[in-house]
């Protein structure tokens, strides 16, 4: 490996992107403290849980950058024998991503209320994590990225399983979301609606991160060009939980006072709004048609929420 591009310059440019997702993290999680408070327990550990976990995965990757570049300069190398820190952080990537998996199969369970093809999600997530601790574990002992190429057929498996995945889980929310569509209620078709999108432009995202991946990989595995996609997946996947806990007072703003249980993450938290809300009247010719259109939608959200509530009670509890 004698040129740096593909080599030094490839695990720079995934270190930035990394880091870039990394303070939307940041971001993110600040939003959702302010704009949830009450929501349960498990879910403000979770998020802080992936934060802090986010936070070791830059330190550990910039450490691998300061080595080669500083302690390491003038030693080429090290670019096959980079720090034991960066086999670290790869295992951190492995972790979160599937912590993040976790998650999406769990709401998978509570919009289907079946826990069949979540488990099987889940067994696909802790197959990946497997593979990706045994090559870590290959790493760590030959000290050496020789190792990509003897074992190239773990590697190519573990990009396979975790894209399937991906793809797997996005597809199952659609469906679910999609059987609680067909409503007559057209402010809840509209809300499934968005979150229907969203699950698919998430899923894209990640997805095409994969593919890209893999095709590097397959292509040149000694060209390290693949890290440019691999390292910064783990920030991705916790944007894409994140923003799924945050966009719930977007979502119901408007449509309902309550976000309904089957997206609340919780069925007994409450959100409060990033500024208060207050009434408004709008005057008009039609002053009393409108009031009493006004009434009948929330009379039909509030009876579609009730019975949602109802379906996925035990669920979302």
């Amino acid at each position: 490996m004698s040129s740096l591009g593909p080599t030094l310059g490839a695990i720079e440019i995934g270190a930035i992107f990394s880091t870039l997702f990394f303070g939307i993290s940041t971001m993110q999680a600040y939003n959702y403290y302010r704009d949830y408070p009450k929501d349960r327990l498990t879910l403000k550990v979770l998020v802080i849980g992936i934060w802090s976990l986010e936070l070791l995965h830059s330190a550990l990757l910039w450490h691998t950058i300061y080595s080669l570049t500083v302690t390491f300069y003038g030693e080429p190398q090290h670019f096959e024998s980079p720090p034991q820190t960066f086999y670290f952080t790869l295992l951190l990537s492995a972790l979160i991503t599937v912590i993040v998996q976790f998650f999406f199969c769990d709401r998978i369970r509570v919009f289907s209320g079946k826990a069949l093809f979540p488990l099987i999600c889940c067994a696909m997530s802790v197959l990946f994590f497997t593979g990706t601790l045994a090559s870590v574990v290959l790493l760590y002992i030959k000290n050496s990225l020789v190792v990509v190429n003897t074992h190239r057929w773990l590697l190519t498996a573990i990009f396979i399983v975790t894209t399937v995945t991906d793809v797997a889980i996005a597809i199952s929310m659609c469906y679910s979301l999609g059987r609680v569509r067909n409503s007559e209620f057209p402010k809840t078709r509209n809300i499934v609606d968005t979150l229907i999108i969203w699950c698919i432009e998430s899923a894209v995202a990640k997805s095409v991160a994969s593919v890209l991946q893999l095709v590097l990989f397959e292509t040149n595995a000694n060209a390290l060009w693949w890290m440019i996609f691999l390292l910064p997946k783990a920030s991705l996947f916790s944007n894409s939980m994140l923003a799924a806990l945050n966009d719930r007072n977007r979502l119901f703003n408007g449509a309902t006072e309550d976000p309904p249980p089957f997206i609340t993450f919780n069925s007994n938290s409450t959100q409060t709004p990033s500024r208060p809300s207050r009434n408004v009247v709008i005057q008009m010719t039609r002053m009393t048609e409108t009031r009493i259109d006004d009434r009948d939608d929330s009379m039909e959200t509030k009876a579609e929420i009730e019975a949602l509530n109802m379906k996925n009670a035990a669920e979302c509890r």
